[in-house]
Protein backbone atom coordinates (compact mmCIF):
# COMPACT_ATOMS: atom_id res chain seq x y z
CA UNK A 1 0.00 0.00 0.00
CA UNK A 2 2.90 2.34 0.60
CA UNK A 3 3.96 1.98 -3.04
CA UNK A 4 0.41 2.83 -4.10
CA UNK A 5 -0.04 5.85 -1.81
CA UNK A 6 3.41 7.35 -2.29
CA UNK A 7 4.38 6.05 -5.73
CA UNK A 8 7.63 4.65 -4.35
CA UNK A 9 7.76 1.44 -6.39
CA UNK A 10 10.85 -0.63 -5.59
CA UNK A 11 12.02 1.95 -3.05
CA UNK A 12 9.14 1.26 -0.65
CA UNK A 13 11.44 -0.28 2.01
CA UNK A 14 13.26 3.08 2.17
CA UNK A 15 10.13 5.02 3.26
CA UNK A 16 10.40 5.88 6.95
CA UNK A 17 7.69 4.48 9.20
CA UNK A 18 7.35 7.95 10.75
CA UNK A 19 6.15 9.30 7.40
CA UNK A 20 3.62 6.50 7.06
CA UNK A 21 2.41 7.07 10.63
CA UNK A 22 1.86 10.79 9.98
CA UNK A 23 -0.27 10.06 6.93
CA UNK A 24 -2.67 8.09 9.12
CA UNK A 25 -2.27 9.42 12.67
CA UNK A 26 -1.30 13.12 12.65
CA UNK A 27 -4.50 15.16 13.20
CA UNK A 28 -3.24 18.03 11.00
CA UNK A 29 -1.43 16.15 8.24
CA UNK A 30 -3.29 12.87 7.89
CA UNK A 31 -4.65 12.01 4.47
CA UNK A 32 -6.85 9.13 5.63
CA UNK A 33 -8.74 8.19 8.78
CA UNK A 34 -6.94 5.22 10.33
CA UNK A 35 -8.89 2.11 11.34
CA UNK A 36 -7.02 -0.49 13.44
CA UNK A 37 -9.13 -3.28 11.95
CA UNK A 38 -9.28 -2.33 8.25
CA UNK A 39 -6.53 0.32 7.90
CA UNK A 40 -8.91 2.63 6.02
CA UNK A 41 -12.27 3.03 7.73
CA UNK A 42 -13.99 4.80 4.86
CA UNK A 43 -13.49 5.64 1.23
CA UNK A 44 -11.33 8.77 1.12
CA UNK A 45 -12.28 11.72 -1.06
CA UNK A 46 -10.55 11.58 -4.43
CA UNK A 47 -8.96 14.95 -5.05
CA UNK A 48 -5.96 14.22 -7.27
CA UNK A 49 -7.47 11.93 -9.90
CA UNK A 50 -10.83 11.62 -11.61
CA UNK A 51 -13.20 8.83 -10.60
CA UNK A 52 -11.55 5.71 -12.04
CA UNK A 53 -14.86 4.21 -13.14
CA UNK A 54 -15.31 7.20 -15.47
CA UNK A 55 -11.76 6.82 -16.79
CA UNK A 56 -12.17 3.11 -17.54
CA UNK A 57 -15.65 3.60 -18.99
CA UNK A 58 -14.28 6.21 -21.39
CA UNK A 59 -11.37 3.98 -22.40
CA UNK A 60 -13.71 1.03 -23.00
CA UNK A 61 -16.12 3.14 -25.07
CA UNK A 62 -13.32 4.40 -27.33
CA UNK A 63 -11.63 1.03 -27.71
CA UNK A 64 -12.26 -1.18 -30.75
CA UNK A 65 -12.06 -4.22 -28.47
CA UNK A 66 -14.73 -6.00 -26.44
CA UNK A 67 -14.46 -5.54 -22.69
CA UNK A 68 -16.18 -8.01 -20.36
CA UNK A 69 -16.32 -7.58 -16.59
CA UNK A 70 -17.26 -10.15 -13.98
CA UNK A 71 -16.09 -13.12 -16.04
CA UNK A 72 -13.42 -15.52 -14.82
CA UNK A 73 -10.49 -15.69 -17.24
CA UNK A 74 -9.26 -19.23 -17.91
CA UNK A 75 -6.84 -18.88 -20.84
CA UNK A 76 -4.99 -16.21 -22.80
CA UNK A 77 -3.61 -17.09 -26.22
CA UNK A 78 -1.21 -14.90 -28.17
CA UNK A 79 -0.82 -15.44 -31.88
CA UNK A 80 -0.07 -13.64 -35.14
CA UNK A 81 -3.65 -12.33 -35.29
CA UNK A 82 -3.55 -10.88 -31.76
CA UNK A 83 -4.59 -11.95 -28.27
CA UNK A 84 -7.61 -14.13 -27.49
CA UNK A 85 -9.00 -14.58 -23.99
CA UNK A 86 -11.29 -17.48 -23.04
CA UNK A 87 -13.56 -17.42 -20.00
CA UNK A 88 -14.60 -20.28 -17.68
CA UNK A 89 -17.54 -21.19 -19.97
CA UNK A 90 -15.27 -21.42 -23.01
CA UNK A 91 -16.51 -18.14 -24.53
CA UNK A 92 -13.82 -16.20 -26.41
Amino acid sequence: MVALFFGTGNQTPQVASAVIARVFLDPDLRLFDYCPHRLLNSVPDMFAFPVLQHVFTTIAARSPYQLHCGRRLMRVERGPQGVTATDAQGVK
